[in-house]
């Protein structure tokens, strides 16, 4: 998956070289990587908006190496910190059909300190399940949450949080992994100048940006889609909180503008004049306007907007959308 240049800068600071490797960032799968990865998981099943069915995610299977670790808590871990061993789920796609090599990355809040780090990822295997074993050295956690993607397709990248571990150290997501197909703009510009700002139009969704904002590789493979708000909590999507509508980006970009990218949405179920608030789910690098950055799986709120009388609404001038991964709309409070 190759992300925007802010994203390629900024995310070996949030990577333990010890766990990760040389290439933290890198997570393409290809010729270069000596790994296979599906290509048939783009779903088109799903009606837009239309409420997804529940995706249970059913009893685990026994993982051997899971068995043979060591679980003992740490000496120096403060009790106000979570001791985890390995984080557990299942990773599907929105008909519950499980997918096989999904690339599962653990991204921690370091206990007793401010200090955020992403891990070298899990792959899921047969039925999805995926079992990602924590380093000792990154187990004293205060947080976790979990990066889900299939390199190179359509699929929109999943953040998700995970709950309270049991007594033997394990974090289950009881929530499935679910990953969401997107679909190209209706036209694509060519690249051409770099930084010449050009419209994208999507089903459901417009986009304003340039290739060098969120890079031109990025640019040439953009898709999007409006879904169902019932995705934020009937599946591992953020961290539970609610949402009315949601609108998905592949591939995930970081925007190299801090005034965001101008976008307007169809504001399917909503009535023209309702207050709406917009959020941006934290990904990898997702910086705000003040340099800020917003942890994995957080919904961060960055603007109110007014329905208009054409059932859509707008992002505000100066304050466009922060980071190309997911969008929730939801009804001002």
């Amino acid at each position: 998956m190759r992300l925007g240049p802010i994203s390629l800068l900024l995310a070996p600071l949030l990577c333990v070289l010890s766990a990760c490797g040389e290439e933290p960032t890198r997570l393409r799968n290809g010729p270069d990587s000596g790994e296979s990865m599906p290509d048939a998981h783009a779903p088109r099943a799903m009606v837009d908006a239309a409420r997804p069915p529940p995706i249970e995610v059913g009893p685990l299977p026994a993982d051997p190496e899971l068995d043979a670790t060591d679980r003992t808590r740490g000496a120096g871990c403060p009790a106000s910190s979570r001791w985890v061993v390995a984080v557990r789920g299942r990773v599907v796609d929105e008909r519950g059909d499980a997918i096989e090599g999904a690339f599962v990355q653990p991204c921690l809040l370091l206990g007793g300190t401010d200090r955020r780090v992403c891990l070298r990822p899990a792959m899921s295997a047969a039925q999805g399940v995926v079992t990602a074993i924590l380093p000792p050295e990154n187990r004293c956690v205060a947080e976790v949450a979990l990066r889900v993607l299939v390199p190179d397709s359509t699929l929109a990248t999943g953040y998700c949080a995970v709950p309270e571990p049991d007594e033997s150290g394990v974090l289950v997501s009881s929530r499935p992994l679910v990953l969401v197909g997107t679909d190209a703009p209706r036209t694509l510009p060519p690249v051409g100048d770099e930084a010449a700002s050009r419209e994208l139009v999507f089903d459901g969704v417009s986009l304003t940006t340039t290739p060098r904002a969120i890079g031109s590789e990025n640019y040439a493979e953009l898709a999007a889609r409006v879904l169902d708000g019932a995705l934020a909590t009937e599946t591992c999507l953020g961290n539970g909180e609610a949402m009315d509508l949601l609108v998905a980006f592949s591939p995930e970009s970081a925007v190299d503008d801090r005034a965001g990218l101008p976008s307007r949405v169809e504001a399917r179920g909503f009535s023209p004049g309702e207050r709406v608030e917009l959020f941006v789910l934290g990904g990898l690098a997702t910086m705000l306007a003040d340099g800020s950055l917003v942890p994995e799986s957080e919904w961060h709120s960055f603007a109110t907007v007014t329905v208009g009388e054409d059932g859509t609404v707008q992002t505000p001038p100066g304050a466009g959308v922060p980071h190309l991964g997911w969008l929730g709309l939801r009804r001002a409070r």
